[in-house]
């Protein structure tokens, strides 16, 4: 059996009411972000509103439409309009405030109708759970579709702060990174729409936390019982985005004991992987979705992958110099961007804020490094991150980007949130100097918590058309 309080050789304990208190503020925050982030605004939330909608309607499975790529289903005829309605302003750059959001979502039920999201609808169900059951309940009370919206957004919030205690909770180090990381202005600000995001990150970031625990502490047992919640909480990440596969390698830093020897560790892990890609298999080849064909920015990935193949050499340039470009766009992207349209309706951090962001949580990682450090625990993460970083880019380059184009284009922040984690995690699994900077963890939170609070406070501010005439 494994317990969240065992502690072991553990040494970076976090106060349960310094935790606490951290979660009732972030919670604060996001309902301030739900409520004051113009409607449907968050990244592709305007698609993501629609698959929720649909699991939130007892629909788990999507329907095919017309093309072979082209999915969605039977929904609400009043969230369809008000997708549209606010389409129409993210299209053209049209500010609307939140009266006109609540007037124009003030129709709570009128029959269903045919919608097209395939973007969202290819997803499996189970990242909209949370939003869903937020939606069905204001609905049930016969709530206004702006409302249900709200009330999803809430439910999403809510779902993943409990998911990130837990992960903390669970840890045995570096608790203070994945807290901090957790409560960026992004990831808050997506926990706070009706996006699968936050499930995206919440799901694996549990399952990281586990293993580390299992591998850290010494106390940690793993029962016949929690082994099978173990593999359920593997397999689960089949049902997110297929890349996500990847970060189940993690579990290989679970030690051979808990599963009672070496055989029974590879077999577990292989039937249990093997499960995984089968299901992710199965489900990507029932609901497959090219975002470069569906979004039209004119990718081939035939010719892509030709192009790779034929020259190697060029194909490695192209990707490292993309890599280095983007990465730290991607870091201002993922630590400081609110809003998933065009301005109005996006807002970034200026850059000093970010920097200092980045500053303060490797400076964090450094102070939360363990007394017995472990190479082998921090080489496999900064590998798994990397893989996973080159696997967003490289799934990107071939099935978004346009030939010719001078960097691989799509990516955004978010993605690699996980990969930006599980950094902070390695160094802090390898940092010599944890115990001569452990009197700064609790500044250095701190310091983190208010910098990210300075970047949400500037994005609420930005966004004052929206929110100042409800």
């Amino acid at each position: 059996m494994i317990s969240p309080t065992s502690t072991g050789e553990v040494e970076t304990q976090l106060s349960p009411i310094l935790l606490a208190a951290v979660i009732l503020l972030a919670a604060v925050g996001g309902l301030v972000l739900a409520v004051a982030v113009p409607a449907l605004d968050g990244p592709d939330e305007v698609y993501h509103w629609q698959r929720a909608v649909q699991v939130s309607e007892g629909e788990l499975l999507a329907s095919r439409r017309g093309g072979q790529s082209d999915y969605g289903g039977e929904i609400g005829t009043a969230a369809v309009a008000f997708a549209q309605w606010a389409n129409r302003h993210f299209e053209h750059g049209a500010a609307f405030t939140a009266r006109d959001a609540r007037l124009a979502g003030g129709n709570a039920f009128e029959g269903k109708t045919g919608a097209s999201f395939p973007s969202t609808a290819s997803f499996a169900p189970l990242a909209y759970l949370p939003q869903a059951a937020g939606i069905a309940l204001a609905r049930s009370l016969g709530a206004s579709t702006f409302s249900q919206l709200i009330a999803g957004r809430i439910a999403n919030l809510l779902t993943y702060l409990a998911l990130v205690v837990a992960a903390v909770r669970l840890a045995p180090m570096g608790r203070r990174v994945l807290l901090a990381f957790a409560l960026t202005a992004p990831a808050l600000h997506l926990a706070a729409t009706v996006s699968g995001d936050p499930m995206n990150f919440a799901l694996p970031a549990l399952l990281v936390a586990w293993c580390l625990r299992l591998r850290f502490d010494p106390a940690a047992r793993l029962s016949r019982t929690f082994r099978r919640l173990l593999a359920l909480l593997i397999l689960s990440l089949a049902l997110l985005k297929p890349l996500f596969l990847l970060l189940a390698a993690i579990a290989w830093l679970v030690p051979e004991r808990h599963f009672g020897g070496r055989r029974a560790k590879v077999s577990f892990l292989a039937w249990t992987f093997g499960a995984m890609l089968l299901l992710s298999v199965a489900w990507n080849a029932a609901y497959p979705f090219l975002p470069g064909k569906y979004w039209g920015t004119g990718a081939n990935p035939r010719a892509a992958i030709l192009g790779i193949v034929g020259d190697l050499p060029g194909a490695l340039a192209y990707f490292l110099h993309s890599l280095a470009y983007k990465l730290p766009i991607m870091w201002l992207d993922g630590w400081g961007r609110l809003g998933g349209y065009p301005p109005p309706f996006m807002v970034n951090a200026p850059q000093a804020l970010s920097w200092a962001g980045a500053a303060a949580l490797i400076g964090l990682a450094l102070a939360e490094g363990v007394r017995r450090r472990d190479w082998v625990a921090a080489l496999s993460m900064t590998a798994i991150a990397a893989a996973f970083t080159s696997a967003v880019f490289a799934a990107f380059w071939i099935a978004f980007t346009p030939i010719g184009a001078p960097v691989i284009e799509g990516v955004q922040g978010r993605y690699l949130q996980l990969a930006f984690v599980l950094a902070g995690l390695a160094l802090a699994a390898a940092a010599p100097l944890g115990i001569r900077m452990a009197r700064l963890r609790g500044p250095l939170l701190l310091l983190s918590l208010s910098l990210q609070a300075a970047a949400i406070v500037h994005g609420v501010g930005e966004l004052r058309f929206y929110w100042s005439s409800w």
